[in-house]
């Protein structure tokens, strides 16, 4: 099986639903040095960006000067990533958005991954838990 070259991800991904209880805050900051809070949902995750959700609608020619700072609280660590915008697509009442994690460290990065590959082991452990287990039934012949 080849891998496409147009897919330039690098790192495996994350997805994310109101009842993972994860916590992310976003603080955008333009370059006149404003910056105002963005209410925003996590989609999915990974070690060099993320996908994520909002009644906000950024203008797209604004997105290349809009730096976002993440907070992302996840198996109690914190996180605390700067991103930019590079993709925006509407939906309804909603915007999604890419955001590209830059000037992350190696170690950072490795930290984070650590997280969402725990955070990934311990959703698939929940979901098997919740299934009931098969019955068995004797068949006399």
């Amino acid at each position: 099986m080849s891998q496409d070259v147009n897919d330039k991800r690098h790192f495996f991904r994350v997805s994310f639903f109101k009842e993972d209880n994860v916590d992310c805050k976003a603080k955008l900051y333009f370059q006149t040095n404003e910056s105002k809070y963005l209410p925003i949902e996590i989609v999915d995750l990974s070690g060099g960006g993320l996908r994520f959700k909002s009644s906000i609608n950024m203008p797209v020619n604004y997105a290349s000067n809009i730096l976002l700072n993440f907070h992302i609280s996840l198996n109690q660590d914190l996180f605390q990533l700067t991103g930019q915008v590079i993709w925006k697509k509407e939906y309804k009442f909603y915007y999604y958005y890419g955001a590209k994690f830059f000037k992350i460290s190696a170690t950072e990065q490795a930290s984070l991954i650590r997280a969402l590959n725990l955070f990934q082991m311990k959703k698939v452990k929940t979901k098997r838990e919740a299934i009931p287990p098969k019955k068995q039934v004797m068949v006399n012949g």
